[in-house]
């Protein structure tokens, strides 16, 4: 398993964005952990 550790505040979101790029169709070999500030006026939404 690969840990993957990212944050909204890298890029505005771009990084999540690029991770998932990365990772799309490989979802279940990555472990991801996105940390947010909590002060953020964006939801993040997962599934």
């Amino acid at each position: 398993m690969k840990l993957i550790e990212t944050a909204e505040m890298y890029g505005d979101g771009d990084s999540e964005r690029l991770v998932g790029e990365a990772i799309k169709g490989r979802r279940d070999e990555a472990f991801l952990v996105s940390t947010i500030d909590g002060l953020s006026d964006r939801m993040v939404a997962m599934d």
